[in-house]
């Protein structure tokens, strides 16, 4: 991102740094990057000078050949890194810009930004005359590219989020396509043969009965999911903000938010143990809970004003769309 930063025009940096917010595009590497969210690592084996004058060069099959990457986003670029560590006396090999006729000597931790749609290739190293190159003379570049399915907001990118319980390998992903992800997406809503929840829970349990159940399984899975994140990060969840920020209209017309979730076992009220690090994410789902009421938006906007004076943020985001 530096080294782009150095050339590229500054609304062209506004531009994909507006777009990656808006798409939630993984910023790999660096939370700085907005342009490159898919990384590989090429490897290359140096060959001969002697193979070079019989077959001409080899060793980089399909990617020494001319070629033009078309999965690429047109509105963003290829950045690679060389990081090679070649014996003394090795040449490095080049990278060609074959459309604009020119070559980048790939010497170690060399840096180069171009369109992976304009035509390109590339040479192995290659070994000084009349030595055998050695079998760990390999040069290794770090490609970060931008695939267009995960650049536009209209793409075809599957996320495979986190592990599903009870499966295996890929059937075992929780797995979000342009579905779930793109705004832009035009498809209706999925439907199923099968009962659930979600279509059918509002043909036998009241408004605000299935809204509360409804959203505290989100809060459920959230915390299964969050679970897999790595420890050191210290995940958690406020239980009583997550709740607070999902809304309904019941049968009498008014607009209601979800109030904390209490649990009560033995008598005894239990606040949601998401407010202790140490029980998140296990008890969560398996406290009995009671019928705690709804808040109202009315009761809502009182509180609002009563803490207006040492918290002047909103309760809520404002809706995007």
């Amino acid at each position: 991102m530096e080294s782009l930063k150095l050339f590229a025009p500054k609304i062209y940096i506004e531009a994909v740094t507006l777009n990656a917010e808006f798409t939630n595009m993984p910023q790999v590497g660096s939370d700085e990057n907005i342009i490159t969210p898919a990384q590989q690592i090429n490897l290359a084996p140096a060959v001969s000078q002697e193979v070079c004058e019989d077959e001409g060069l080899e060793g980089m099959g399909s990617f020494g050949i001319g070629h033009t990457d078309n999965l690429d986003s047109g509105g963003s670029c290829t950045c690679m890194v060389a990081n090679s560590r070649l014996p003394r006396g090795y040449e490095h090999g080049r990278f060609h810009l074959l459309g604009l006729g020119c070559y980048f000597v790939l010497e170690s931790l060399f840096i180069m930004s171009f369109s992976g749609l304009r035509r390109h290739g590339g040479t192995p190293p290659i070994a000084p005359l009349g030595i055998e190159p050695a079998e760990d003379a390999y040069r290794c570049m770090t490609v970060c590219y931008p695939p267009k399915s995960m650049i536009s907001a209209a793409g075809a990118y599957v996320h495979p989020l986190a592990s599903l319980p009870g499966r295996a390998q890929q059937d075992g992903l929780l797995m979000l396509g342009p579905e779930i992800t793109s705004q832009m997406n035009p498809q209706r809503p999925p439907t199923s043969n099968h009962a659930n929840w979600a279509s059918d829970g509002i043909v036998i349990m009241e408004r605000k009965s299935l809204f509360r159940f409804f959203v505290r399984s989100l809060l459920q899975l959230c915390a299964f999911l969050l679970g897999q994140l790595s420890q050191t990060l210290g995940a958690r969840i406020d239980s009583t903000k997550f709740l607070s920020a999902f809304s309904f209209i019941d049968d009498n017309g008014k607009r209601y938010y979800l109030g904390p979730w209490m649990g009560a076992e033995d008598g005894i009220v239990v606040v949601t143990p998401c407010e202790d690090s140490s029980t998140w994410g296990v008890d969560v789902p398996s406290c009995v809970y009671d019928d705690t009421p709804l808040s109202t938006e009315a009761d809502l906007n009182d509180e609002n004003r009563e803490q207006s004076t040492t918290n002047p943020q909103s309760r809520s985001m404002p809706n995007k769309r």
